[in-house]
């Protein structure tokens, strides 16, 4: 087997594990935030809880996309590498 075509499979293989993970950890997080309950006496500790419960999903959120971007790309150059030609060698 071509060189190429070996890390082309090991991208593929990494890149497709990376997306598989990132789905199963935003399935994990959607079970987490299904029922969220911001309660509280004034305004204030309403706005203060559900910002609080906001931003912690905004860094979750952000987290998962940069791991499926990753996942993508990993995924994309993998396949140009297997569907690349083969190069012929031009000795002397």
């Amino acid at each position: 087997m071509e060189a190429s075509k070996a890390v082309g499979l090991g991208l593929v293989g990494l890149g497709a594990l990376f997306v598989v993970v990132v789905f199963a950890i935003s399935i994990t997080y959607l079970n987490k935030y299904s029922n969220i309950d911001v309660g509280g006496s004034s305004l204030e500790e309403a706005l203060s809880g559900s910002a609080d419960v906001l931003l912690e999903v905004l860094v979750r959120v952000a987290f998962l996309g940069v791991g499926l971007a990753a996942g993508s790309v990993l995924l994309s150059k993998g396949i140009a590498l297997l569907h690349s030609p083969k190069r012929e060698r031009g000795g002397g």
